[in-house]
């Protein structure tokens, strides 16, 4: 018999009901790269829905179901924008009982390169999501967290706003005065979003002495304060600047970060900075010449000078450049008349004109016309001392200056006939000839009448003498080549002793006498030995009659290139040779009273002048 068993359960107490399955998404928080996906897990027991995308970028997938599943989020837009930004995704249970929250944070895309557009502070932006380079100089930060802050160049500037999700400068340390290059989106207006920072220059405050012992570095930026000395060049910004620790020169002030071209030029001008001025200028350190200077200037700021008047403005001075230079250099100011060999411009200070004339097509020499009712001499004059002329003296009604480098003189003078001054720039230059001097005439022990009579025959001109021991007995003769004067000294017994070539250094440099004399083509000496203060060159003449001595002689404010001519048994005995390594025991060199050599120079200055002038044509009369 087969028994069967049933086995049933069985509960009491009534109905079964389902078990409610609570619902939740998560991550409640999601952030997504530009153009990246994610997953949220939904956990419910019924059916669902999303109700609401506050993001026209996000998207859902699907975006209902049953049941416990995953969705999946994408972005339709790769966020050009510069800035992070979010959407929330509102998630609702059958019936609306249940609802769930979702908050998705899209980060900025990454610009390439090849999508950047080089842009100016204050050039149109589109605000379509394009991504700008912008450099330029910091100034007017505010905010920490959220910083923001003007950038300006040449053109004017613009206001930045940091990314606020990802901030690009709050660690960099930035400060007012830096200089950056930021990658930024536009905002309506002027506002712009940083998407990154590619370049940061701090920029350290320094002084002028701090500054000249830095090394050089065009990647590293310092900023200076002083006043202004002397401006070498107006179109270009070319100055003199002191602290009072010391003085730098400036190689170009240009009126705002990133000009280029004639963008660079005529900032002295326009901002109306003039010698006396106290500037703030930005720049990197180099070396030019064995002269440490400050590299391509940026204006920053600038404060008049309680002196500072500006009677009229440099001319151009460039000696040999051409009329398109000249042109150029004038381009701010009005041309009045031109000819074949002048230009003549209407000035824009108290000047009337300022003119300019050619020989060969090459500068010559410039000139400028200030009405006697604009200005007095007196006023030219310390215009022109404050701009590095020094005085030399007066001639005949002119007073005659000479440039700190010796290249340029200029001059003063009034014509009463139309009520106006003149003020002459002409170049300090000798003759165009190859050779540089001749040697003096040095028959030792000759009388002073041999002495004038074989000098006379040479062609050179008597400028100056003395019969006074306290002048040293000398005569004196105008240059013949490149040299400014030569002088002749006698003893007591009015016998000659010494003779003197003296040059000016833009004419005859140090290295320039010392190859010249020891040339053939020169005066063929010998190179015998140097001083041991190593400020001396000495050289022997083919007979051995005579000791040459070049060096530089400096008296007051003026140096010369200077070349000495002593008998050879006046200094070295006769138990002793001249040999390399051993100068002469006896040397002194020919003294020349400072006021003699002044008066040498103002001779030799109003000859040139002379010259120069009556090659000028005149100036048309017009005065204000």
């Amino acid at each position: 018999m087969a028994i069967v068993i049933s086995l049933m359960s069985c509960k009491s107490g009534g109905d079964d009901k389902p078990e409610t399955i609570p619902f939740s998404v998560t991550p409640t928080e999601v952030t997504l790269a530009a153009d990246g996906t994610a997953s949220l897990n939904i956990t419910s027991g019924t059916d669902w829905t999303v109700g609401t995308i506050t993001g026209d970028w996000l998207s859902v997938s699907p975006i209902s179901g049953h049941g416990s599943t995953t969705v999946t989020l994408s972005v339709t837009d790769g966020n050009s924008t510069g800035q992070a930004r979010t959407a929330q995704i509102l998630f609702t249970e059958a019936g609306g009982s249940q609802v769930a929250v979702v908050t998705v944070t899209q980060e900025p895309a990454t610009p390439r390169l090849n999508d950047i557009v080089d842009a100016t502070a204050s050039s149109t932006k589109k605000t379509d999501g394009t991504v700008y380079r912008v450099t330029g100089i910091v100034s007017n930060i505010s905010g920490y967290s959220l910083m923001t802050f003007s950038l300006s160049d040449y053109t004017g500037d613009c206001i930045i706003t940091d990314n606020a999700a990802n901030p690009v400068f709050r660690t960099l340390g930035l400060k007012n005065g830096d200089v950056v290059t930021v990658l930024v989106t536009a905002n309506t207006g002027n506002s712009l979003n940083a998407v990154a920072c590619e370049k940061y220059y701090p920029v350290t405050d320094i002084t002028v002495t701090q500054f000249l012992n830095k090394p050089d570095d065009a990647e590293t930026y310092y900023r200076l304060t002083g006043t202004i000395t002397e401006i070498t060049s107006e179109v270009w910004g070319n100055l003199y600047l002191t602290d009072g620790t010391n003085s730098v020169f400036v190689y170009g002030t240009y009126p705002g970060w990133g000009a280029t071209g004639n963008n660079r030029k005529n900032c002295i001008e326009t901002k109306n900075i003039e010698v006396g001025d106290k500037i703030t200028i930005l720049g990197s350190k180099t070396t030019y010449n064995g002269t440490p200077e400050l590299y391509n200037g940026i204006y920053v700021s600038h404060e008049k000078g309680a002196t500072s008047q500006t009677i009229y403005r440099e001319p151009y001075t460039v000696w040999g450049a051409t009329m398109s230079q000249t042109k150029s250099y004038m381009s701010g100011y009005t041309l009045y008349k031109e000819e074949t060999t002048s230009l003549a411009y209407i000035g824009k200070d108290k000047e009337t004109l300022i003119m300019y004339n050619f020989v060969d097509s090459k500068l010559s020499g410039s000139a400028v016309a200030v009405a006697t009712s604009a200005a007095t001499r007196t006023e030219i004059d310390a215009q022109l001392q404050s701009r590095g002329y020094q005085y030399v003296g007066e001639e005949d009604g002119t007073y005659i200056y000479l440039s700190t480098d010796q290249k340029t003189i200029a001059t003063i003078s009034e014509n009463s006939s139309v009520g106006a001054y003149y003020i002459y720039y002409l170049p300090y230059s000798e003759s165009p000839s190859t050779k540089l001097f001749e040697e003096p005439y040095v028959n030792w022990g000759a009388t002073r009448s041999t002495v004038k009579s074989a000098v006379s025959n040479r062609g050179y001109t008597l400028v100056d003498e003395s019969t006074s021991s306290s002048d040293n007995y000398y005569l004196a003769y105008d240059g013949k080549y490149k040299e400014s004067f030569t002088m002749y000294q006698f003893d007591s017994s009015m016998k000659l002793s010494q003779a003197i070539i003296a040059c000016s250094p833009s004419s005859v440099s140090l290295a320039d006498a010392r190859s010249y004399v020891a040339s053939s083509s020169g005066l063929s000496y010998t190179y015998v030995t140097t001083s041991s203060d190593g400020n001396q060159y000495f050289y022997l003449s083919s007979d051995g009659n005579t000791i040459a001595i070049v060096y530089t002689l400096t008296s007051g404010t003026t140096k010369l290139t200077t070349i000495s001519f002593i008998s050879y048994s006046s200094v070295v005995s006769s138990t002793r040779q001249l040999s390399r390594g051993a100068a002469p025991e006896n040397f002194t060199p020919m003294e020349i009273p400072e006021s003699a050599l002044g008066d040498l120079l103002l001779k030799r200055l109003s000859m040139m002048v002379k010259q120069h002038i009556s090659a000028q044509p005149s100036f048309p009369v017009i005065i204000k």
